[in-house]
């Protein structure tokens, strides 16, 4: 068995990998652009091809059934400890919106966050609970349920 003959699968493994490492790389930053909704099948867009300019165009540009809840940083329970959320709300359907009161849903997130501790929001289960929570105070003041998703764009606990 002559050298070439040996390293050949090896050389072709490398590159192989190589080739592979390149396309990884190529697709995470597309990737992470995607909004968190976009992957459950809301908003627009999805098709292929020619939609590449136009996407780039609306692409901070949410659904209308999507409101964007501005960051806030609230006290916690505990001295010396904070939340700061942003997260979007999903409705039912975008007429739901025009009558949402915002500073309401803010008085409500901050009265809801002000007597949590930082254990008690650490877990993705806790973090998920408090969605909902968040969900049930909203769809309280609104008097049905309209609002169906919460999706967090800032979480930070301190």
């Amino acid at each position: 068995m002559n050298r070439t003959e040996a390293t050949s699968p090896r050389s072709a493994w490398i590159a192989a990998t190589l080739l592979a490492a390149v396309l990884l790389a190529a697709a995470l930053p597309i990737a992470s652009r995607a909004p968190a909704f976009a992957a459950e099948g809301h908003g627009e867009g999805g098709g292929e091809g020619g939609e590449k300019k136009e996407e780039g165009k609306d692409k901070n540009k949410l659904p209308k059934n999507v409101l964007e809840f501005q960051s806030l940083t609230v006290n916690l329970a505990e001295p010396r400890s904070f939340a700061r959320l942003s997260f979007l709300i999903e409705f039912k359907t975008p007429e739901d919106t025009e009558n949402f009161n915002m500073p309401k849903a803010r008085d409500a997130v901050i009265f809801l966050l002000s007597r949590k501790r930082g254990e008690d929001l650490w877990t993705g289960k806790d973090k998920n609970g408090l969605k909902w929570e968040i969900i049930s105070r909203f769809n309280d003041f609104l008097g049905e349920r309209k609002v169906v998703k919460i999706y967090y764009t800032e979480f930070i606990i301190h």
